[in-house]
């Protein structure tokens, strides 16, 4: 033992218990950190796990630190597919679960179904999103446009966070990370409904850690930029289609004149899931290359 370990062990049971001492990982002393990025034992849920441009890279990261993860998607065989290829590379039985985050039943029973079969939940990855493809002015948005970028942007996170909790109280703790995005943070033309929606969702984890720390839950807020994936470049090679201005101003706007990777993004994830991010919480943080600098 270390000398804070050997002082917080020699301290009286009341005052460990009222400075909250005892609900230090271990025994407090310095772990080596491939041991703390270690997810083996960990399951993880990920929600819009099927798709190509994120979900699916969140889920070979998790996986790939040890973690069980479950692909839980709206489209059945994408699930299927991310689970079954996660199976192949990592020996261990991954779980494919379908559900619209939207759907308040749907994705509680999902969820559920989910902690049944793995016997626990350890961490939550609301990653499901879209619509960045519906930007343009607001006063041109129509309720259609609305409604499906604020459905799956951010009720589908209060939804499938909602879900989570009830599974994580009962087991004495968990941690939730919640894909957001650098437009959460900063302006951007023609974004606003989307935007609103990801600065809605930051909003959310910053007051949910306060309401949940104390079930020993943490909640945190991963913010990428523009993502060098399947979708970006198909709309780099339509380049100047209708959404050039989103791409350009996006690019302009990073300091570090690229795009980022969806494994950056990925492996911060990875970060906040394991112990090396336990203390980590009520906070976002930024995967943008400085947008929002």
């Amino acid at each position: 033992m270390d000398f804070v370990s050997e002082a917080v062990a020699a301290l009286p049971p009341e005052i460990r218990r009222h400075f909250g001492l005892d609900n230090v990982p271990g025994d407090g002393r310095p772990r080596p950190v491939a041991e703390l990025l270690d997810l083996t034992g960990r399951t993880v849920l990920v929600t819009g796990g099927g798709g190509p441009d994120l979900g699916s890279v969140l889920c070979r990261r998790l996986a790939d630190q040890g973690a069980l993860v479950g692909v839980l998607d709206v489209d059945a065989e994408a699930a299927a597919a991310v689970a079954a290829e996660l199976g192949e590379t990592t020996g261990r039985e991954h779980v494919p679960l379908v559900a619209d985050v939207s759907d308040w039943a749907g994705v509680h029973a999902a969820v559920a179904a989910f902690a049944d079969r793995t016997g626990r939940l350890d961490v939550l990855v609301n990653n499901a999103g879209g619509g960045f493809g519906t930007h343009g002015p607001f006063a041109t948005r129509t309720q259609a446009d609305m409604d499906a970028v604020v459905a799956v942007n951010l009720v589908g996170v209060l939804y499938a966070t909602h879900a989570a909790l009830p599974i994580m109280r009962a087991r004495g703790g968990g941690r939730i990370v919640t894909i957001a995005s650098e437009g959460g943070r900063v302006a951007m033309r023609d974004l606003g409904v989307y935007n609103a929606c990801k600065a809605g969702v930051i909003a959310f984890m910053r007051n949910l850690a306060r309401e949940v720390g104390g079930d020993g839950i943490s909640t945190v807020t991963v913010c990428p930029g523009g993502l060098l994936a399947p979708k970006l470049i198909e709309r780099m090679a339509a380049w100047p289609g209708p959404l050039a201005s989103a791409i350009d101003q996006g690019l302009a706007a990073t300091p570090l004149g690229r795009f980022g990777l969806p494994d950056e993004v990925a492996v911060a994830v990875a970060f906040l899931a394991s112990d090396a991010g336990g203390y980590v919480n009520g906070t976002e943080l930024s995967v943008g290359g400085g947008q929002s600098a």
